[in-house]
Parts: structure tokens; sequence; C-alpha cells
């Protein structure tokens, strides 16, 4: 029980896994640009990790061609603090953020899959649904 509470309290990293339907030499820096292109004007700290197609030993079928690291999941859905009326706009202003750039990043880079996790043992579409069910 109390490993499954301090479970709940630690930040996961949180990742957006990209797949592409070409991804030769030519194209992967196109669709990197593409993808960077759809982040928005204020500055984010994010890692990308682009992974060609003999990048080792074929990682980049399973983990994805670009993978978009956005640090700890924390600035999006502070579970460590209590839920005050700041706190649930905020939550929610991440949320929508973060979904309309994994929307803009599908319309806008040719992705044709993708994959929205965290390091966490816990589903984060899952673990964001219930963050936003506490504060609705």
């Amino acid at each position: 029980m109390e490993e499954a509470r301090l479970r709940r309290s630690m930040a996961d990293s949180l990742y957006l896994n990209l797949w592409f339907p070409d991804f030769d030499t030519e194209e992967m820096f196109a669709h990197a640009l593409g993808v960077m292109r759809q982040f928005p004007l204020q500055p984010s700290l994010v890692r990308f990790i682009v992974r060609g197609k003999e990048f080792e030993d074929g990682e980049s079928e399973a983990q994805g061609e670009i993978q978009v690291d956005f640090g700890i999941d924390i600035p999006f859905l502070h579970e460590e603090l209590q839920l005050t009326t700041e706190v649930e706009a905020r939550v929610r202003a991440n949320v929508q953020m973060l979904v309309d750039f994994t929307n803009r990043v599908e319309r806008n880079s040719g992705t044709n899959a993708r994959l929205l996790w965290s390091e966490s043992d816990e589903n984060f579409a899952h673990k964001l649904v219930n963050r936003l069910q506490k504060v609705q």
C-alpha cells in the first residue's frame, strides 16, 4: 500500500514516440523539423531523439523514429499539489496543450503512428484520465 502511494507521488518522464511511413536519410530531418515546428512560440525544454533505420539494431521500429522527451510529467499533472481552483485550471490548460500538440504533430508532420507514454507502470492515458476526473 505504501509503495503504491509513493510510486504515485514520484515523477515520471513523459515521451511522445512517432513513426513515419517514409523515414530514409533524406526525409528524417524534414520530419524532425516538421515536429519541432508544432511547438508553441513560448520556450519549452524538450529533447529530441531521431533514429535512423540502422540505429541500434532497428530500435526505431520499437521506439519510434522520432521521440520527444518532455521531461517529467509533474508540470502536466501536478499530482504533488492539493487541488485548488488555480491548480485545476493549470492541469486543464497543460493537458489541453499536450493534446493540441500531439494532434498538430499528427496532422502536420506526416506521422502515421504515435504513442504518448510515461515511464511508470501505470498507463499514462489512465493516469491522465484519473487526474482530469479529480479536476472535474
